[in-house]
């Protein structure tokens, strides 16, 4: 009998633990990341503004290290992804003209 109570209490404790990990979670879907316009970043830094342009979406997109197919491979899965997707489609597109 105290088995029995014991696994009760047990599958009690797991199951509210459970609600409250998906609780957390679809309250941090609902949480998406601030992404400025190139016209913003250009107002307050011009340096992070050409740094963004010139380092990140010309540099980085024309290294050897990965070739054209993989490195839009990797970018499409960036893309798919959850939170980090919204400021990688922006500098994709970018990208892509």
């Amino acid at each position: 009998m105290k088995n029995v109570i014991a696994a009760a209490a047990l599958s009690l404790v797991l199951s509210d633990f459970a609600y409250a990990h998906e609780q957390r979670d679809e309250a941090m879907m609902k949480i998406t990341p601030s992404t400025l316009a190139d016209a913003d970043i250009q107002a307050v830094s011009p340096a992070l503004a050409r740094f963004g342009r010139e380092a990140i979406s010309n540099d980085l997109w024309q290294r050897d290290a990965l070739s054209a197919r993989d490195r839009s491979i990797v970018t499409v899965a960036m893309l798919i992804a959850p939170q980090p997707a919204r400021r990688a489609e922006a500098l994709y597109c970018r990208c892509a003209r």
